[in-house]
């Protein structure tokens, strides 16, 4: 995973953006790999509370339950290779987003490109003050 901490992201109330990029094929061990991300989702999110998570690639083979109850939601939602919906976006940020925009493919892959841009104004937290005022008394 990597931390990308630009300003896009930080005028959003942010201070970093994890976003990691995978493939998954036939044959490999998908317990292992969704570990793997879900514990180190996790460790991030512990230490960096409200982070912007973008996990992205090819989900040919890997089962998305435990992604989704991470909470990430997948915003994908045309085909990206014949009919079906291989390649995803999971993100727990998704009013930060346009709806991805799906282009033929790069050269000679047989998976369409996927164009995911910047909502133009997206919401922005609210930020509270507060003061606490005490009134100390020395005799």
């Amino acid at each position: 995973m990597v931390a990308v901490p630009p300003s896009f992201y930080a005028q959003r109330g942010h201070k970093f953006v994890n976003w990691s990029s995978l493939s998954s094929t036939q044959g490999q061990n998908n317990f292992q790999m969704l570990d793997y991300l879900v514990t180190s989702m996790d460790e991030f999110t512990r230490a960096h509370p409200y982070t912007g998570i973008l996990l992205l690639g090819n989900f040919n083979q890997l089962p998305d339950s435990q992604l989704k109850s991470f909470p990430l939601q997948q915003i994908v939602t045309c085909p990206t290779r014949g009919n079906c919906i291989l390649d995803k976006i999971y993100t727990n940020v998704t009013d930060w987003y346009q709806t991805p925009i799906i282009l033929p493919g790069v050269s000679r892959s047989d998976h369409e490109a996927i164009h995911l841009k910047p909502a133009a104004d997206p919401p922005r937290p609210s930020r509270s003050i507060r003061v606490f005022l005490s009134q100390t008394c020395f005799s």
